[in-house]
C-alpha cells in the first residue's frame, strides 16, 4: 500500500467516525425525546440540582419502561430519560409529578454543607405526587417533542 492509500484510508475512516458520532443511527425502540420547560405561575422554576420531573405510564404495552424522570436545569428545563442509558420515552399516556427545590441566595451544589439540609420546597406539595399532581400528558410517537409543563399556587 502507497502512502497516498493510508493516508487516503485514514482520511476515510476519520469521515466515518465523524458521521457515526454526530449523525447517529435513528432509534428503533419506539422512544420518543421528551423535554420541555416547567414554570410555577408562568415562570420558570430556578430549582437546585437533583429536582426532577417524573413520568408514570398510564396505559403502555406490557414491557415498557412505565416510569421515566428527568433533571430540571436552573431554568427550568428539563429533559426526560430512562433507566440503564437509554434516552426517551415510549408514546403514550403520563401522570406527572415534580419534585423541585427552591435556590436559596448562599446555597452551593459544591459545598456539602449546603446539602446538609434541602431548600423549601420550589412547588405546592400536590405535583410532587403522579396521583395527586392533575397533571397527565400525551406522548406522541413524533422523533422529538416538547412538553411544557405548566404549574399555578
Amino acid at each position: 500500500m502507497s502512502q497516498r492509500d493510508g493516508l487516503l484510508a485514514t482520511v476515510v475512516f476519520l469521515a466515518l467516525v465523524v458521521v457515526i458520532v454526530y449523525f447517529p443511527w435513528p432509534d428503533r425502540s419506539g422512544r420518543v425525546e421528551v423535554t420541555g420547560l416547567v414554570t410555577l405561575d408562568g415562570a420558570p422554576l430556578e430549582v437546585i440540582p437533583g429536582s426532577n420531573v417524573v413520568f408514570q405510564g398510564i396505559d403502555l404495552s406490557e414491557g415498557k419502561e412505565s416510569t421515566v424522570s428527568g433533571l430540571i436545569d436552573g431554568q427550568g428545563r428539563y429533559r426526560v430519560d430512562v433507566h440503564r442509558s437509554a434516552r426517551g420515552v415510549f408514546p403514550g399516556r403520563y401522570k406527572v409529578s415534580v419534585k423541585a427545590w427552591k435556590r436559596l441566595p448562599g446555597w452551593n451544589p459544591d459545598d456539602p454543607h449546603s446539602w446538609a439540609v434541602l431548600p423549601p420546597s420550589a412547588v405546592p406539595k400536590r405535583y410532587e405526587s403522579v396521583e395527586e399532581s392533575g397533571i397527565t400528558v400525551e406522548v406522541t410517537p413524533e422523533r422529538s417533542q416538547t412538553i411544557d409543563i405548566k404549574l399555578t399556587k
